[in-house]
């Protein structure tokens, strides 16, 4: 399989920016469904207060300079807001909510106040973190090199190089006037995806 992240083209036109975009990446990634702790309010609160109530607050106490300087608002989601991993649940749900506030306020602010918003979802992304993860889930040490191809075609995942070039377009002028949209960064669609169940996907190894 081809595990090589390719290296960013020196060449590439430098992306345009107004006076600083905002990206909204708060962030709290904990594991867990139903049972303790995650059945705990204060554990869902918390979670829901970090990945969905900060970016808003963060969105309102910026607004007049983004209206000002007619900017822009990134939010970093996560393909979980779809329905997530099972032991994501709290994540996951903060992510769908972040994603229809990112659709609401890429509508109205764009209209009545000239601020785009958007939304990045990434999907698997080998960080460190991902890395050490797995490793305690019990995969070997270099169980990103062996990935079945029904989760990543190319024989990789993402790098966070990628997810940052990815970024840069959405705040930068080159996406000109979209506001209001959500972009999956995966390798294969999410919604009504059905992978066939036979030989490709079902053996060890593939």
């Amino acid at each position: 399989m081809n595990t090589t992240i390719p290296a960013p083209d020196p060449n590439t036109r430098k992306p345009k920016f107004k006076p600083p975009p905002l990206a909204c990446d708060a962030h709290c990634h904990v594991f867990g469904s139903l049972g303790p702790p995650c059945s705990t309010w204060v554990f869902f609160r918390k979670v829901i207060e970090v990945n969905t109530i900060a970016p808003f607050a963060l969105i309102k106490a910026a607004l007049p300079f983004l209206k000002k300087t007619k900017g822009c608002v990134l939010n970093i989601g996560s393909v979980n807001a779809y329905s997530g991993e099972p032991n994501l649940l709290a994540y996951s749900v903060s992510k769908g909510a972040l994603m229809t506030m990112t659709r609401n306020l890429g509508d109205t602010l764009h209209r009545e106040e000239g601020v785009r918003v958007n939304q990045i979802n990434p999907g698997w992304v080998l960080t460190e973190t991902e890395t050490l993860r797995k490793r305690e889930q019990g995969l070997p040490e270099n169980w990103y090199k062996t990935i079945p191809s029904v989760y990543a075609p190319s024989g990789r995942i993402l790098a966070p190089a990628e997810i940052a070039a990815a970024a840069v377009y959405w705040i930068a002028d080159e996406s000109g006037p979209i506001s209001g949209q959500v972009v999956d960064l995966e390798q294969h669609p999410f919604i009504g995806r059905n992978p066939p169940k036979d030989a490709t996907t079902m053996t060890e190894g593939h």
